[in-house]
């Protein structure tokens, strides 16, 4: 920020311009600096920086009065620049100067507390040394956690050497983001419309912090987020605007952090999801409820297992399929041959015996005589008889013939047993080749 006065202007408490030229809303800017008792005024609005104070000052026989005096400074780039504690102390040597031209003496600023700070500014010959009034940087990164997510600042400081330094950090460190517009004060009362109000005369309770102290008032969870955000964004800002651009005013600011945290893969765990969204609803922070489920990780569609079961299944049931269609169709058929065969091996073999039978019945009838049994003994031992002879060779023959249908029925058999054995064996082959052709052309 260059020390150079482009514009300056001193006003009444009505906004009634005194001396210098009209700032851009001057009017309502001084009034408002005036009814809350406005020690430091900062702000960056419109490409322009407008800086003001109020002070009570006095002529030569003439009453204390109050004036407002507004310095505007234009931009020279995207960015209006920090202000830094020495730019403070010209700033404020500028306005002693400006007023002694007009031969105003000042009494004091409008907080009784600031004038420690115009006492000592007054009996420098250059500049206030700072270095002993430094504040905490907590402070800071909690001031810039809230400023991201559109969260005004209320602090109190009894010490405007710390309040300046406070103020010199703060937009050091938030320097990129000035552009979309905040404003800054140490003042008696706050401001309604300023981001951040510094109560230097006031005791409040319901304050965020103390600068002096670095004393944060926030409950620990609202604190750890506000300062992680504030670590992650503003310091390492320059790094991620060329990969991230941000939006054009403050008001989408949010819902821009949100999109780099899900960039930044911050927010994939879904309790971390969960306590963001809870630390939004908590500070009433609008957020898209549809951009946080963004952050959940995606799982990936694989493709679905292929069930090893199924070609087992088929297989099983087309065996069952081709075993009933056989047992139904041509097993069946075989049953019903070996059922006929079976009968008519059962009639061949009653055909035998009855024939046995009657060979037996003729060849005791044609052994039986009309002789007394004692003779036909005595006849037998003594010689040969031609009937008996003749018996005994009918009675060979007979059992000769009485042999061959057990025989020829035992071949019949044992030939339709290789038979039925020779279609088992067929219908195996071919229930195997339809189970071959099935894997073959029918499952995938």
């Amino acid at each position: 920020m260059t020390s150079k006065m482009d514009k300056y202007g001193i006003y009444t408490t009505l906004g009634n311009l005194i001396s210098g030229d009209d700032i851009i809303n001057s009017s309502q800017i001084v009034k408002t600096l005036t009814a809350c008792s406005t020690s430091f005024y900062l702000s960056y609005e419109n490409r322009k920086t407008i800086i003001g104070t109020t002070l009570d000052v006095q002529k030569s026989q003439t009453r204390v009065h109050t004036v407002v005096f507004l310095q505007e400074i234009n931009w020279k780039g995207e960015n209006p620049g920090a202000i830094s504690r020495q730019n403070i102390d010209v700033f404020f040597k500028a306005v002693f100067l400006k007023l002694g031209e007009l031969d105003y003496y000042i009494k004091n600023i409008s907080s009784y507390t600031f004038n420690s700070y115009l006492t000592a500014l007054q009996q420098e010959k250059n500049t206030v040394k700072h270095d002993s009034h430094a504040c905490p940087k907590q402070t800071v990164n909690y001031t810039i956690g809230r400023l991201l997510y559109g969260k005004k600042v209320l602090c109190t400081s009894a010490d405007p050497q710390i309040s300046i330094s406070y103020l010199s950090d703060l937009t050091q460190t938030y320097e990129s983001f000035l552009k979309y517009g905040y404003s800054f004060a140490i003042t008696k009362f706050a401001i309604k419309d300023c981001d951040v109000s510094i109560l230097i005369d006031t005791k409040s309770s319901c304050v965020n912090f103390d600068v002096d102290s670095g004393n944060i008032y926030d409950d620990s969870n609202k604190l750890n987020h506000y300062l992680a955000y504030s670590e992650l964004i503003a310091k390492k800002y320059s790094k991620l605007s060329s990969s991230f651009p941000l939006s054009s005013n403050k008001a989408s600011l949010p819902s821009d952090i949100t999109k780099l945290l899900i960039e930044k893969k911050l927010l994939t765990n879904k309790e971390k999801r969960e306590e963001y969204i809870q630390f939004l609803n908590s500070e009433s922070i609008s957020f898209d409820q549809q951009l946080l489920e963004t952050a959940a990780p995606t799982k990936k569609n694989k493709p679905p297992k292929r069930d090893i079961s199924q070609p087992l299944k088929l297989e099983k049931e087309t065996n069952n399929n081709i075993e009933n269609e056989s047992n139904s169709s041509i097993i069946g058929k075989l049953l019903r041959i070996f059922k006929k065969k079976k009968v008519s091996v059962e009639e061949d073999s009653r055909n035998v015996c009855g024939d046995c039978v009657k060979s037996n019945a003729k060849y005791d009838k044609s052994s039986l005589s009309d002789e007394p049994l004692g003779t036909n003994l005595k006849k037998g031992r003594s010689s040969k008889s031609p009937s008996k002879d003749r018996g005994h060779k009918e009675k060979r023959g007979e059992r000769k013939n009485t042999g061959m249908p057990k025989q020829r029925g035992g071949i019949n058999l044992l030939i339709l047993i290789l038979k039925f054995m020779l279609v088992i064996l067929l219908i195996i082959t071919a229930v195997t080749v339809l189970i071959i052709l099935t894997k073959t052309y029918f499952i995938p």
